[in-house]
């Protein structure tokens, strides 16, 4: 292998390395903006249990007035009942007290109705207080490897900046501009190929086109060459 190939296989190395540490940096706000969702999710969740109770709770009050209402009428006709001497109007008046115990009836089964729910309700409320808290203390324990990694991967990808410079500068310069060039373009940098590899059976290293008799054996001597296919430089392993 010639020593320009090796050389910038080192680069290449690094600059692989870095890729990755870059990748690791970008996602950190994504990763950040998930483990939020995550806990506003919650934070709804207990915000609409908090409504459903408030909701039951106005609703029971609203019964506990009516039967309340209810009552007060019903004792109102009862006290004129006793100085009711007519049998007619009397009768009219024990109607009337029945139809109000039949409605005060139905209201005290709603209130049992309403005082069981707005007991589930709370029991839920309850649970999602207790999610929520599991989930902050999840989130807090993500958003605080999230920052270690930021900063891990800013100070590894500073030190390598640090290496690679003086390892790109061993490299051939034709070489070394060629494949800058190469891992700066659009091809190479958005889908995270590499730029160098070999000629293996007679085909390139990264897309498995046949690679021509004139430029393997260009390869073979050192020359800097091309796959006609994918743009990538190629380099003879023997």
């Amino acid at each position: 292998m010639h020593n320009w190939v090796e050389s910038l296989l080192e680069v290449q190395r690094i600059d692989v390395r870095m890729a990755k540490l870059q990748a690791q940096l970008d996602s950190v706000p994504g990763d950040k903006a998930a483990a939020e969702g995550l806990q506003r999710g919650d934070e709804d969740r207990l915000a609409q249990s908090r409504v459903a109770v408030q909701t039951l709770e106005k609703e029971l009050k609203g019964v506990e007035i009516e039967v309340e209402s209810l009552k007060a009428k019903k004792a109102g006709i009862q006290s004129k009942s006793a100085m009711i001497k007519n049998n007619e109007e009397y009768r009219a008046a024990m109607h009337q007290i029945e139809q109000y115990d039949h409605l005060i009836g139905q209201c005290e089964d709603r209130e049992l109705e309403l005082m069981a729910a707005i007991e589930e309700a709370r029991a839920a409320q309850r649970e999602c207080v207790r999610i929520l808290d599991v989930t902050k203390r999840r989130v807090a324990e993500v958003q605080g490897d999230l920052e270690k990694r930021r900063a891990n991967s800013e100070a590894a990808l500073t030190e390598m900046n640090k290496v690679r410079q003086p390892a790109l500068a061993t490299v051939e310069k034709q070489a070394a501009q060629r494949y800058e060039r190469l891992r700066t373009s659009g091809r190479a940098r958005g889908n995270g190929q590499a730029v160098l590899v070999p000629i293996r059976d007679e085909v390139c290293g990264r897309c498995r086109m046949n690679v021509t008799a004139q430029l393997r054996m260009n390869a073979l001597k050192g020359m800097p060459v091309t796959c006609q296919n994918c743009g990538a430089m190629l380099y003879s392993e023997d």
